[in-house]
């Protein structure tokens, strides 16, 4: 696939639409496979989608005062993974209940006077992967392998996300972050790799590469939310799918994150009303009055709200969430050859949408074990910040220019 021309964003949001205005993107074949989005051509429809109906408009709402300000549309989606124009809705779906797993459990600690700290980002990786990768329980060994080696360095429990592919530029081969193409041409090419989000820290580089030869590491630190830090990497995540179609999760929890230690201890269901952004007041169902064109709306990414609100130019300030959803709602209504709007002398409302919401509470399993573990790793970290001090000092005094 080829862009036409260089973005001065290369977030998610860009390459998910350009994906979809072009062709498929391509990524280099291995084994059973496959990358979020590529469609599964062999158990559904031959262009990839689950059905036909995916991503397509099936209702609206709006609020009796505001009647064209709080136009919301809905649409329909599979959420699968491999649905090539719902897996960012799937992404963002399964990182806010990862996201609402790693906050719940350090809210537990809190409440216990355990401080946890911060959220880390990791990238680590195995120098010869492809054998491990034929099959999936090669592949589970080798990602409960990698889960252990971070717990034995510093972190105390997190979420493993595996990535078979890297997105390049398929002209300079770069990353897109480097590439300095006039044109990009998409394409991902086989380097596998897992990305750690957890509680923790770990050993300097050197040290880690001296205990697990093969194993490198890069920690990208904490990122602005962790929704999207988790919806980043879920959005082109590998799946491995079985010989009837159905996919394994792209990942899996270590350490105290686990279901063992940080188990699910009840589970609240209840439904909430949809408000006007503007009068709080309920949205209502359009019965009738609504003019829709064209019969599948832009591909929509799911990103977080301000950060896709940055991305398509729209202001962010002192405007709330139902207001930036409202106006991105609006950029991609009245793009391409998809429209919505209504008619007030025909619109005619229903009842007032309701949306449901479930609450899942965790509790932690063995709360001295983690208090003693959390002492461990602070005393570890000082010595280490210690020892690093130290070595700055001499190096300053061989200079002399300290003492």
């Amino acid at each position: 696939m080829i862009v036409d021309s260089k973005p001065m964003s290369k977030s998610f949001d860009w390459i998910s639409n350009q994906m979809k205005k072009g062709e498929k993107l391509e990524f280099e074949r291995l084994g059973n496979w496959i990358i979020a989005g590529s469609g599964n051509y062999e158990k559904t429809q031959s262009d990839g989608r689950y059905r036909e109906i995916c991503n397509t408009y099936r209702g609206a709402s709006t609020c009796e005062h505001h009647k064209t300000e709080s136009l919301t549309p809905q649409f329909t989606r599979c959420r699968k993974f491999d649905c090539e124009t719902c897996f960012p809705a799937a992404a963002s779906e399964e990182a806010r209940d990862i996201e609402h797993k790693l906050l719940s459990f350090k809210e537990s600690a809190r409440e216990q006077g355990i401080d946890i700290g911060d959220y880390a980002s990791i990238v680590i990786s195995y120098k010869d992967p492809l054998k491990h990768l034929e099959t999936y329980e090669a592949f589970k060994k080798l990602q409960r392998k990698a889960g252990s080696i971070l717990k034995s360095n510093g972190l105390l429990g997190g979420v493993i996300i595996n990535h078979a592919w890297a997105l390049k530029c398929g002209h300079c081969n770069q990353k897109l972050s480097d590439c300095q193409c006039e044109r990009i041409k998409l394409k991902a090419t086989i380097n596998h790799h897992f990305h750690a989000i957890g509680f923790g820290f770990l050993t300097h580089s050197k040290e880690f590469q001296k205990h697990h030869p093969g194993w490198i590491y890069v920690n990208h630190g904490r990122r602005k939310t962790l929704h999207e830090t988790l919806f980043y990497c879920l959005s082109h995540c590998s799946l491995w799918r079985k010989p009837d179609g159905k996919l394994y999760p792209a990942y899996a929890y270590f350490g105290w994150l686990s279901s063992r230690k940080c188990r699910i201890s009840d589970i609240k269901i209840g439904w909430r009303t949809a408000r006007c952004c503007h009068c709080k007041k309920e949205l209502k169902e359009i019965e009738q009055g609504v003019n829709v064109s064209g019969d599948r709306p832009v591909f929509p990414a799911h990103a977080p709200i301000r950060t896709r609100a940055r991305n398509l130019g729209i202001k962010t300030e002192g405007k709330s969430l139902h207001q930036l959803r409202l106006e991105i709602q609006n950029r991609v209504m009245n793009n391409g050859n998809f429209k919505c709007s209504i008619s007030e002398g025909e619109l005619k409302l229903g009842k007032a949408v309701k949306f449901q919401v479930v609450t899942i509470a965790y509790e932690i399993k063995g709360l001295q074990k983690l208090r003693s573990a959390v002492y461990q790793i602070n005393k570890q970290r000082g010595l280490i910040r210690r020892h690093i001090i130290e070595n700055a000092k001499k190096e300053l005094k061989l200079a002399g220019e300290y003492g």
